[in-house]
């Protein structure tokens, strides 16, 4: 069984404040917050460079959904909640 260890990685994708998404009938095509220092900054806490951060950028915003399921074990992501990982061993 999978269990999610990456609560503090999920933290920090939670805590960007989501510009655009594109998500319907539990499939998401984007979720993207603005591409900017303090977000940059975030996303370095998590291991990223800047060089990784650039392969997700889209329209002037980074495209954070790639990243969650690339980098942590996320594999929802709604409005309200933000991305978790819902399994049986889930934390959330």
């Amino acid at each position: 069984m999978r269990k999610c260890s990456d609560r503090k990685k999920l933290l920090i994708l939670n805590k960007m404040e989501v510009v655009d998404s594109s998500c319907c009938g539990g499939e998401c095509e984007y979720v993207a917050v603005d591409d900017n220092y303090e977000n940059r900054l975030l996303l370095q806490k998590m291991g990223l460079t800047d060089s990784n951060i650039n392969k997700y950028i889209m329209d002037d915003m980074i495209e954070i959904s790639m990243i969650a399921w690339e980098y942590t074990c996320a594999n929802y992501w709604s409005p309200d909640t933000g991305f978790y990982f819902r399994g049986r061993d889930s934390w959330l």
